[in-house]
């Protein structure tokens, strides 16, 4: 063995004593004389194990008359590969080692972490691959339970994952400047308005600022209502970091919700929202501001009861950065407001430079359907801004009153929405929202909401109302039976948390030829508006005897402000007591005078519910 000129590489295994290097040590010998030009002495490297055997072997060569090898200890020599291949790695050896370390360098899942910080981070040095996912707990945390769950408690990942972090910034601080600490908060509470937050908590956070790289915080929190949750700050050249990245996975909105989330929502009545599902995701945000947001959506759900609305389940995700690109979907499963439900569907979107324009999004409801177009989002100066125009395709008015609990109404309701904008938590609209109804047409001009979610939200518009038919109308709402046609304008609405507090309105005959017929009962209903002075006035005395009465035109007016309602007809009777209503035509000619000018609102609506259950009588003269 010890001359064989063909040996290649191989191994000589014996107990303690049996010659193993006595013959190491001669094959060098000899190879050295055979082929000194190969295996020249100052080209030839021994490793041992120990310093002892290592002192004697530099002893034994020389007299063998090998002069020159190179004899190390593995330690030795592990330490000049380790410093001729990474170069910035810290010359002194840590004796501190915690255990848990030790038995996760020695744990087969390092290798796996190693192979696929390689794949992730394809041309990245060792020591950047290192930097950058060997100090990100919730990495560690993700590769462990993918290859060797359970192998390591959540205590040990933060020890394993503090040292490296730790070791990190030892290689890279050139006398800078580090500080560890960890808390527990067990007991109590903290308001930091809008938000709330109870115990318990515990807070882990290292902060270092080196001469070599900018200042960096990095901060982990555990508690009830995440698996995960980090902040991260770099950059700067004061004690706080620039940038920031906060990451969170499967955050509960039961859990979190009603104090980190509906705050926001509704500062006035937060108890009144209800949460459900699952987030994850990130956010990074600068002295400029947010910067970029990564959310994963599971089976969220959102709810206020006292408002009757619910939303979702809803899967999907959202990314968005400012000034790149940002894209996302949605699937929402359902909707509800009050009674109302809608059908399942998605809301896809795309855009980049603050702009996001959404897909044509299609709801079903009922019967018909919602659809909304050219939906975009927009940041105006840092507030949200959206855009769209939507369309109502035609659905059934007895399936929609029946939803919301209104009168039963026949026939088909369907409209248009163009030009809808939302900015400063107003809803304004630029057309016109035209619906069809009666069998004639309304349209709003003007339409804008303050806080349309809100606990109170306040509505302004121009309301104009063309060729109803008065017969769907008056039977639909049990007022007795009239034929024709109504126009209608209300002026300067303005409601408030749905209620009116001011408008101008005038209702009257549509012009043109048509029947026009007005039943008793219709006439007691609008004398009874009209309280103790109104009156309905014959030509004849034999009311009794007909059933209904051919009119010539009707008009009626209310001017409403603080409470009260300014009423107006047609024009002054004889004498300027009262005002003309119904204006009779043919035979007998009946017309209506109505005499109170002042009524209050409240009062008017008690009138309208009396007189439809109980089918009030007239005074006839």
């Amino acid at each position: 063995l010890i001359t064989d000129p063909h040996a290649e590489v191989c191994a000589i295994q014996g107990t303690a004593g049996s010659g193993k290097t006595t013959v190491a040590l001669h094959r060098v010998a000899y190879l050295a004389f055979s082929d000194p030009e190969r295996f020249r002495p100052s080209r030839t490297q021994v490793i041992v194990f120990s310093r002892a055997l290592a002192h004697y072997i530099s002893e034994v060569l020389p007299a063998l008359g090998v002069e020159g090898v190179h004899v190390d200890t593995f330690e030795q020599w592990a330490r000049v590969q380790r410093r001729r291949h990474f170069p910035d790695i810290p010359d002194t050896y840590s004796d501190e080692t915690p255990a848990v370390v030790t038995r996760f360098k020695l744990h087969s899942v390092l290798l796996k972490l190693l192979e696929d910080g390689v794949a992730e981070r394809r041309g990245e040095s060792p020591t950047q691959i290192f930097e950058e996912l060997f100090t990100d707990r919730t990495w560690i945390q993700r590769k462990i339970d993918q290859h060797a769950p359970s192998s390591f408690r959540a205590g040990e990942l933060d020890t394993i994952h503090r040292w490296c972090t730790r070791q990190h910034f030892n290689r890279v601080d050139g006398g800078g400047a580090s500080v560890d600490a960890r808390g527990e908060w067990r007991q109590g509470g903290i308001y930091w308005a809008p938000l709330y937050r109870q115990a318990p908590l515990a807070v882990s956070g290292q902060w270092r600022r080196t001469r070599r790289e900018p200042t960096r915080l990095a901060v982990e929190l555990a508690g009830e209502g995440w698996q995960a949750l980090s902040l991260d700050g770099t950059g700067g050249d004061g004690a706080m970091p620039q940038q920031w990245r906060i990451r969170w996975r499967d955050a509960d909105l039961a859990v979190l919700g009603p104090t980190l989330v509906a705050p926001w929502l509704d500062a006035a009545a937060p108890e009144s929202w209800q949460f459900a599902g699952g987030i994850s995701g990130s956010a990074e945000w600068d002295v400029s501001g947010l910067g970029e947001v990564e959310l994963s959506l599971q089976q969220l759900g959102l709810g206020n009861p006292p408002r009757g609305l619910a939303v979702g389940p809803v899967d999907g995700r959202l990314h968005w950065r400012r000034g790149g690109r940002s894209d996302g979907r949605l699937v929402v499963a359902g909707l509800r407001w009050r009674k109302l439900d809608f059908g399942e569907f998605e809301l896809g979107f795309a855009g980049a430079a603050g702009l996001v324009v959404a897909d044509t999004i299609r709801v079903p409801v009922l019967d018909g359907a919602l659809v909304v177009e050219h939906l975009s989002w927009r940041d105006d100066d840092g507030l949200a801004a959206f855009d769209a125009s939507a369309y109502l395709e035609p659905l059934s008015m007895e399936a929609l009153t029946g939803a919301l609990d209104w009168p039963r109404m026949n026939g088909r309701l369907s409209a248009s929405l163009p030009g809808l904008s939302y900015r400063n938590r107003k809803l304004g609209m630029d057309g016109r929202l035209v619906v069809g109804v009666f069998g004639g047409y309304v349209e709003a001009d003007g339409l804008t909401m303050v806080e349309p979610l809100g606990p109170v939200p306040r509505l302004q518009a121009e309301i104009r109302a063309r060729h109803l038919d008065l017969g769907l109308l008056t039977d639909t709402f049990s007022f007795g039976h009239i034929t024709g046609q109504l126009d209608v304008d209300v002026a300067g609405l303005e409601l408030s948390g749905w209620q009116p507090q001011a408008f101008d309105a005038w209702l009257r005959s549509s012009p043109g030829d048509y029947p026009r017929r007005i039943s008793q009962r219709a006439v007691e209903n609008i004398s009874a508006l009209g309280g103790a002075g109104a009156t309905a006035a014959l030509q004849r005395s034999f009311l009794g005897l007909f059933e209904s009465f051919g009119y010539k035109r009707l008009g009626l007016g209310c001017r409403l402000q603080a409470g009260v309602c300014a009423m107006r007809g047609l024009g002054e009777v004889r004498g300027g007591d009262g005002y003309l209503i119904v204006e009779g035509g043919g035979l007998p000619a009946l017309n209506v005078i109505g005499y109170n000018r002042r009524v209050d609102w409240r009062e008017l609506l008690d009138r309208v519910a009396a007189v439809i259950e109980s089918n009030a009588q007239p005074e006839v003269r």
